[in-house]
């Protein structure tokens, strides 16, 4: 048997998934912003926990052993973190990237036309990047010639129903 394929009904598949492409890797792109900026204050508030924990610490060393020399080092390396600064390093893109992936974003840049210096790029810079990338949609399609309502007889009681036509060029 010999079973015809549906042109229109094949590319319209086609189309539709390719648009519903286009939609998540936009929505991606907002999740990997969130994730980004979630993921430095949560660094953030993590390096303010393990240094309030190491003054802590240093507080109950002093109050047990008594002053000690290194203690005031410490106390004043540990005030001397940043954890702004800190995290801002850690989730700074080039440390988040590897190379093929940087190598990529610089041809990227290209093609975008962002003119991005890299060296002294900051994150926000990485990110209007990004957001300028955008996808193209689905063709137009070519099979289509006109679609649109029609009024066909439902054969029970003569009433006329709504109905979709589409007329495509085939083979």
């Amino acid at each position: 048997m010999d079973f015809e394929v549906d042109l229109w009904y094949v590319q319209y598949q086609f189309l539709k998934k390719a648009q519903e492409s286009v939609e998540n890797i936009n929505s991606l792109k907002e999740v990997l912003f969130l994730t980004w900026d979630h993921g430095r204050d949560k660094e953030v508030n993590r390096i303010s926990a393990i240094k309030e924990l190491y003054e802590g610490i240093c507080g109950n060393c002093q109050v047990i052993f008594g002053e000690h020399p290194l203690r005031q080092e410490i106390v004043g390396r540990l005030k001397a973190l940043d954890q702004q600064i800190l995290a801002g390093e850690q989730f700074h893109f080039t440390q988040l990237l590897s190379e093929n992936e940087l190598r990529y974003l610089v041809q990227l840049d290209g093609l975008v036309g962002a003119n991005v210096d890299f060296p002294n790029a900051m994150d926000a810079d990485i990110k209007e990047l990004i957001k300028m990338v955008e996808f193209e949609g689905a063709p137009e399609t070519n099979l289509v010639i006109k679609k649109g309502l029609i009024k066909r007889d439902s054969g029970l009681f003569s009433q006329f129903k709504d109905a979709t036509a589409v007329l495509t060029r085939d083979k």
